[in-house]
This record gives C-alpha cells, structure tokens and sequence, in this order.
C-alpha cells in the first residue's frame, strides 16, 4: 500500500539539520579547476553547494572575518560562472593557508552550470587538440600498451569466434564445448596477460614523472585497454562505480566469490583474472589477519569474564566478522558495532553477522551506525555513545584519506577503546608492482603507504602503551597497530 505524505518520516539526530547538496570541484569538471575570487584575493575551491561555498586562500595574512561581506567570482577559464556577494561564516587560519567558508546572499549558485560550462572547456580542448592529446604518453608505455591490446583483441576474437562454431551444435553439446574452451584458454590468457601486464606495469613509471604524461597515459588506456574488459563484472564495477566511490562492498564480494561471471568465454576468463590482481585477491589474506585479531581480541576479553566490544569503520561485506561467527564458539557476549556511510553496504552486513549469529543465541549484539566518514572527523560524537571498544578496526578505508585527515580520525578513534584497547587501521602497501591496473585501466586512485607512513598517522595520539606496523600474510596490506594506555 503507498504511502501518503503523512505517512513519510523525517530525518534523525544531525541528519534534522538540512543542508544543500556540496559538491566537490572534481565531480562537477574533473581536472579543470576553477579560479575563485573573494575580493580582489584568489582562492582555491574545496566544494560549492546553491547556498554557499568553501574555499582556501594561499595568503594566510588575508583577514576575512566571520560577519564580513564581500564580493565572489568564480570563473572557468575566461567564463564567468557565478558573481554575487556573500558572507563569511567561517574562517580558519593555519600555517599556509585561510580556510574560508562563505554563505551567498543575493545569488543563488547553479552546480549544474558550473558543470556545463567545465564540460564545454574539456570537449572544447579535446577538439582543438585532436589525437595529440596522447603525444605526451612515453613512448615505451605506448609500445606496452599496444602488446597490451593486441593481447586482448587477439584471445576475445578467437573465443567469440570458437563459441560461434560451437552455436550449431545441441543444447548439451554447446554447453560441453564452451566448458572445455574455457578450460584449454585460460592458462594460455593467463601467461600472455601476465607477460604484458608486467610490461605495462613497469614502463607506467615513466609516466608519473609529469602530471601531463601521466594524465595522457591515463586517457590512453581507458580509450583502448579499457572497453575490452567492460563485458568482465569485476572490471566493470570497479570502473564505473555504481555506488559512487570505488571498492564497494559489491565488488569485494566478487573479490571474495569464485564464481565465474561473464556472458561469454573471454569475459568470464578476464573476471577471473581480475580476482587474480594482487590487491583484489589478497583481500583474503586481509580478511584472515582480521579474524585473528577478532578471535585474540575475544579470547582475551572472555577469559577475564568481561564481554567483547569490536568496531569495525567502513564494514563492507562483512565477511571477516561473518567467518569468525560461523566457526568460532564464543565463551562470553560479544557486541559489534559496524559504521558506514553507506546504507546498502550496512544492509547487507546486517543480514550476513545476524544470520552467522543465530549459532550463538543471544549472546551476540549488534548495533549499526550510518555515519559519514567526513561526520566521523567532524562531529565524532556521532559515536561516542559507542566508548569502551576492546577492538576498533578499518580495512580499507584509509586507502582514500590523506595524512592529515587520517591522523584525526585514528587520534577520534583510539579515544572510543578502553584501557588496553587496540585499534588497527589497513591501507595498501606502497608497491609500484600493483599500480598499473588501478590507477591507469580502472581510474582507481588509491594511497599507497609505506611502513613509516603508517606510523605518522598515528601522529595525533599520545596515550598509548604500544604502536608498531604490522602486516598480512601477503605483505600487500600494511596494518597500524595502536593499544591504549
């Protein structure tokens, strides 16, 4: 039965504070970065709602008071895209820059012109400069990528043209020969992809040694490499992001699963080498370093007669928490609670720890929480209510955060342990043995971070009884570990 307006509730908690949609400058033009002036002073734009803006100032003399009017531009090149008077409503001063937060008041501002008119500046470069667009790619990366694509040209015309032939046959006859085409190609693939991969891996360094090479190598890639792998599932959400970040826990299920997807032989062969990618199938090694932690973590708490509280920030799946409760006995209560932004990721983790769960009776709770991951740095009392975790624990979200925004988060989060509590923060390994796919085919950008580079992140946090690095069995994942004092 539909509802009637009556009917429909309202928000909760912070979420009763409505605010226009923000959108960062990136989604809105991509690597076209508009120009914004506050006055007669240049700015860098952070993000743009209708209502307002947020922008930081290179002249950190600039004084721009809370309660000040001033003036706005915002400009796309030679384009104005927005002029109207504003007021400062914050105003932050560090060290190099002035953070400033600014409320329009006689103007309403338009993301989606602002938008437009990027999109129009990008088609328009493209036209102008036509396939040069590519010249700054490194020759020895565009001998690769060609390997690359006659590699996969050559095996998805060979297939689709054997699985043809094999059309004619009867029901079970087809079916028995694309099963044992898929079994006589797969290795064949695997070593011809492997030889090339390992090319284009290695003369990809070339071109991080200019944004330019690198932006040209990028757009390259996608525009021949790309495409031929979108029929793979793997490839394809990883690529397109459907949830609207990358890694959602949909495609860490197909990390995790072995089932083999795909409409057609090729297909079903490139997913499978796509579980095969390093960090996609090291995934499991993660899982199980976490398992340990959890059952240590229990094992622990259980025989002092206390009950177990673990955290994990950004759940995904779930499956480590999912494994854990169907095989281990539980010798005291536990109670988990899971954290995400988004709402299907905590749906789905719900489903899987409470039906895990079942085994043990009552003594698992579980409390889930939709936090925005901005909200978790912003308004950490969002969670508070949470204190006193024997484990925290993050897998993969680190992966996206720079250093400042992680030292705050792990310095929130290590006040919610209790004395003697741990908190284990994962972030891939730096190796540039792993780049190439991620960041050139599928447009993935990930935070690579050494051993040394974990431990500053815990640069906020000062009571602490232990700090170390540890790592997974593959050594693809790196893992901060901080105890409480």
């Amino acid at each position: 039965m539909a509802s009637t307006y009556h009917d429909l509730e309202g928000g909760s908690g912070r979420s009763v504070f409505f605010r226009a949609p923000r959108f960062k400058p990136q989604i809105l033009v991509g690597n076209e970065a508009p120009r914004v002036w506050v006055g007669d002073l240049e700015a860098r734009l952070q993000d743009v709602s209708s209502s307002g803006l947020a922008c930081h100032i290179a002249e950190s003399s600039a004084r721009l008071e809370p309660g000040s009017v001033v003036p706005i531009q915002v400009w796309i090149r030679d384009t104005r895209a927005f002029s109207g008077n504003a007021e400062v409503v914050r105003s932050q001063r560090d060290a190099k820059v002035v953070r400033i937060g600014l409320r329009f008041l006689d103007s309403i501002f338009d993301p989606a012109m602002l938008q437009s008119l990027g999109q129009d500046v990008l088609f328009r470069d493209a036209l102008s400069q036509g396939a040069a667009t590519y010249s700054a790619v490194p020759d020895g990366y565009r001998r690769a990528l060609s390997e690359v694509l006659i590699v996969l040209s050559h095996w998805r015309r060979l297939l689709r043209q054997r699985e043809q032939e094999l059309s004619t046959s009867t029901t079970q006859a087809q079916e028995t020969g694309i099963r044992e085409l898929e079994e006589l190609a797969e290795e064949q693939i695997r070593r011809d992809w492997s030889r090339v991969h390992f090319v284009a891996n290695s003369e990809a360094a070339a071109a991080y040694q200019s944004r330019e090479a690198f932006l040209a190598s990028k757009r390259l890639t996608e525009l021949l490499v790309t495409p031929i792998l979108m029929g793979a599932p793997i490839w394809r959400r990883g690529y397109e992001k459907p949830r609207g970040y990358p890694g959602d826990f949909e495609l860490m299920n197909f990390m995790y699963d072995d089932a083999r997807l795909g409409a057609s032989t090729f297909d079903r062969v490139m997913h499978q080498l796509g579980r095969e990618e390093r960090l996609a199938a090291t995934v499991r090694n993660r899982k199980d370093y976490l398992i340990g932690h959890i059952r240590e973590t229990a094992r622990t708490t259980s025989g002092r007669g206390d009950p177990t509280h673990v955290m994990n920030i950004g759940v995904g799946p779930a499956r480590e928490l999912e494994e854990f409760l169907s095989k281990e006995d539980l010798h005291g209560p536990l109670t988990i609670s899971i954290v995400d932004q988004d709402e299907s990721a905590l749906a789905f983790a719900q489903e899987k720890i409470r039906r895990a769960s079942l085994r043990h009776r009552d003594r698992v709770s579980l409390r889930c929480r939709h936090v925005s991951f901005k909200q978790l740095l912003t308004h950490p009392e969002l969670i508070k209510e949470v204190r006193g975790q024997d484990l925290i624990y993050s897998a993969g979200l680190f992966d996206y955060l720079s250093e400042g925004v992680a030292q705050t988060l792990v310095a929130n989060l290590v006040e919610l342990l209790k004395q003697d509590g741990r908190l284990l923060i994962g972030n891939a390994a730096d190796d540039d043995a792993v780049k190439w796919v991620p960041e050139f085919v599928l447009d993935w950008r990930l935070i690579y971070r050494t051993p040394d580079d974990m431990l500053r992140l815990a640069a906020n946090v000062s009571e602490v009884s232990k700090l170390e690095v540890q790592h997974d069995s593959s050594r693809a994942w790196n893992f901060l570990v901080v105890r409480s004092r």
